[in-house]
């Protein structure tokens, strides 16, 4: 008797595997079923969307940068005369890269996607800044980081790498980020000097000053020359601010403009900030743990009267405000009130302050911006004469003038209006694939509907007499739609709901969104 199974049993597969006969019935149904997942997908449907993202995309990742910075170009506020060669500067405000510390409350996969748009904004603003701008230098006001004197040394290596990729090496264009901020050291008696000595290893020492343009930038670090405890972090700010009491300081031989990441001390209600903040409040002069909002009145008006700057830009707070500080009239400012009238002479009578706004989305303000700093001192006259402009005269303008230096306040792209707009072009691009392989039949009543606007019908011709037409060519050339109707209408519905189509469209439409994302950020 024959007992040989006619079937493969459990065993036989198990150790030999599943026949090839089988196997071959297998890969069949399986290709079979594959293509047919294909044969479902919308894939006019799919095309229609994916180029409505790529121009989207396109538009607010570069057309509209691009538009912003030539907004700004030189040329368009600068007033010397045609034939100088100036220096140009973009003064960059407390970028605060976000990092742990910025938003501890909020969930894992949301402090991602911040973090990501977060820094695509100010990378991106970056290079193409570089690009269209062109500028010569470039000097961050502090807070590079924002939990920088949290972070311990191997995390905080990390985000040193992280910052050096939001803001590569650029060609022709030197980069001064040694400023330290309170975010990045902290503040005053608040700052460790093993936090304070990391950041001065890796970025280099703020107190120092560097020539551009005949003109003497000084680097000041004012939140460890704020710390009355430890002579280890002060000792350095304060011997380099007391060095310019000497009259014949190197920095003296030009025209001077201090670099500080906390304003100097004014009075808010005489001294008003100007029409370009966004806030309508008045500066506010408080202090915190680890920060102050201005520093103390004594070392303001050390260096007003031992530098004697012209300018001075400042950050921290964010939010622009320009303002005037006396020179020279040490009897008559007071620390509850300052004194400010019209005078004639910047560096002489006045020194201009400006607090530049953040670079960051995530800085607390509607419009971030960079402060432009045009600097030709050719040594001669010749320079630019005050007195010929009179938005000179007039504090919080948005282009600040003088003799050897002039200053513009560029407002960067909206970082607002391209999330609107991606948030709902997915929310049309996934309703409409919901409600074209869901609800199909609602969607056959719509494009009906929509086949009748004028825009979607074909265009009647007056055939002449002499012409005639077989069946055959009138159907061919009078039952053809347009291409736009093609494009936008007919999308072959299904019969019935299909969630397989859906779903095989919804993953295709989100990796080819994520994939043009990334191409842009990438790409740069």
């Amino acid at each position: 008797m024959d007992f040989t199974p006619k079937s493969p049993s459990f065993l036989h597969k198990a150790s030999f595997g599943t026949p090839p006969p089988i196997r071959k019935l297998q890969s069949h149904g399986l290709a079979h079923a594959f293509f047919g997942l294909l044969r479902s997908v919308r894939w006019k449907h799919l095309f229609v969307l994916c180029m409505m993202w790529i121009l989207t995309i396109h538009y607010f990742e570069r057309t509209a940068v691009y538009s912003a910075f030539n907004k700004c170009n030189w040329r368009k506020w600068e007033q010397w005369p045609k034939d100088s060669d100036p220096h140009h500067s973009i003064i960059i405000g407390d970028p605060q890269i976000v990092d742990a510390f910025s938003y501890p409350t909020r969930p894992g996969p949301l402090m991602w996607l911040t973090r990501i748009l977060a820094d695509n904004y100010l990378h991106r603003n970056y290079e193409l800044m570089n690009r269209v701008l062109k500028q010569h230098s470039t000097i961050f006001v502090g807070d590079l980081f924002d939990g920088g004197r949290e972070w311990k040394d191997k995390d905080w290596f990390q985000e040193f790498d992280r910052f050096n990729r939001v803001f590569p090496e650029q060609k022709d264009n030197r980069a001064y980020q040694q400023i330290p901020g309170n975010h990045d050291v902290g503040f005053g008696t608040g700052i460790s000097y093993d936090v304070y000595k990391r950041f001065k290893t890796f970025f280099g020492d703020a107190d120092t000053y560097v020539t551009l343009g005949n003109h003497s930038i000084i680097l000041l670090d004012t939140v460890s020359l704020s710390d009355t405890d430890n002579d280890l972090v002060a000792k350095s700010s304060r011997e380099f601010l007391e060095s310019f009491q000497k009259p014949d300081h190197p920095a003296k031989e030009f025209p001077r403009i201090v670099i500080t990441h906390v304003p100097l001390y004014r009075n808010p209600k005489d001294q008003k900030c100007g029409r370009y903040r966004e806030s309508s409040k008045l500066f506010p002069i408080v202090k915190g743990k680890q920060y102050q909002t201005v520093i103390e009145y004594k070392y303001s008006r050390e260096i007003l009267d031992w530098i004697k700057p012209k300018l001075i830009l400042s950050g921290d707070d964010h939010d622009y405000c320009h303002v005037r500080h006396p020179l020279g009239r040490s009897g008559l400012d007071k620390q509850d009130h300052i004194y400010d009238e019209n005078h004639d002479s910047v560096g002489r009578d006045f020194s201009d302050e400006i607090t530049v706004k953040s670079s960051a989305m995530t800085g607390g303000i509607r419009w971030p911006a960079i402060q432009m700093l045009s600097l030709w001192n050719p040594g001669e006259e010749g320079g630019l004469n005050p007195a010929d402009s009179e938005i000179w005269q007039e504090t919080g303008s948005q282009t600040v003038l003088h003799d050897t230096f002039e200053s513009h306040l560029c407002y960067l792209p909206d970082f607002l209006r391209p999330l609107i707009w991606y948030g709902a072009l997915a929310v049309i691009s996934y309703l409409s694939l919901f409600f074209c392989t869901v609800l199909p039949h609602q969607a056959s009543k719509l494009e009906s509907r929509l086949s009748n606007l004028p825009i979607f019908r074909q265009k009647r011709e007056i055939l002449p007499l002499s012409e005639k037409l077989t069946d055959d060519q009138f159907k061919a050339k009078f039952s053809k739609k347009p291409i736009l109707v093609n494009l936008l209408l007919d999308w072959q519905l299904p019969i019935r709901p299909d969630w397989s189509s859906f779903a095989i469209d919804t993953v295709i439409l989100t990796v080819f969104i994520i994939y043009t994302f990334h191409r842009s950020i990438t790409s740069i």
